[in-house]
């Protein structure tokens, strides 16, 4: 029997939402650890040992399924994918050290905003054309006498020198702007499609 390595798991797929969408690989996980490693040690020259490489590899890899396992799908093509992958895990690490969860029996859920691309309106209604968005919502879900509240928090990373810093600030502030519009009051009061919203995020969290 093949030793499959399960990279994600997506619930809820296909007609009367009937099916479960399993991501699976036998050979893609040796792939991109060994793309990770050269990455590390050649390309980027973060690292000058290839035993220290190749287990730095092994958990990047790790690390990706959970951060953002749409993302390390790609790392099996060409392009700036491993890139990605490091500056969202560094990201992540350093949201938890900046802004760690000090409150008792709180909940914290990181979401890929780029697996919730349906939640940004298209421009000008193109197809494919969706607002760009941060990489990552940060939740923090803590219990309360009323209910409770959510935190959220909207992150995004730049890794690459090339990257502009007032596209990252567009970015962020496109999803700020829908999560306010979706979740927070204003002068008018609770938003219409407010518990609709709170369904997406559900769905969002269960997958």
């Amino acid at each position: 029997e093949a030793d499959l390595d399960i990279i994600h798991v997506k619930e809820n797929v296909g007609r009367n939402d009937a099916y479960t969408l399993i991501v699976s690989s036998d050979s893609g996980k040796e792939f991109i650890q060994e793309r990770f490693a050269v990455k590390l040690e050649k390309t980027l020259g973060l690292i000058d040992n290839s035993d220290l490489a190749k287990r730095t590899a092994g958990d990047l890899y790790e690390c990706g399924r959970d951060v953002a396992p749409n993302v390390l799908l790609k790392a099996l093509g060409l392009g700036h994918t491993a890139e990605e992958i490091i500056g969202l895990i560094t990201l992540r690490w350093r949201t938890e050290e900046e802004f760690p969860v000090t409150e008792a029996q709180c909940v914290e859920v990181f979401l890929s905003l780029d697996d919730l691309i349906h939640w940004f309106p298209s421009r000008g209604g193109l197809p494919g054309q969706n607002k760009q968005r941060a990489d990552m919502l940060r939740l923090k879900i803590i219990p309360g006498d009323h209910g409770g509240s959510i935190e959220m928090l909207v992150c995004e990373s730049k890794y690459r020198d090339s990257d502009n810093i007032d596209q990252a600030r567009e970015q962020v502030e496109n999803s700020m702007d829908l999560l306010q519009a979706a979740f927070c009051e204003d002068e008018s009061g609770k938003p219409a499609d407010r518990l609709i919203w709170f369904q997406e995020l559900a769905n969002a969290m269960s997958q």
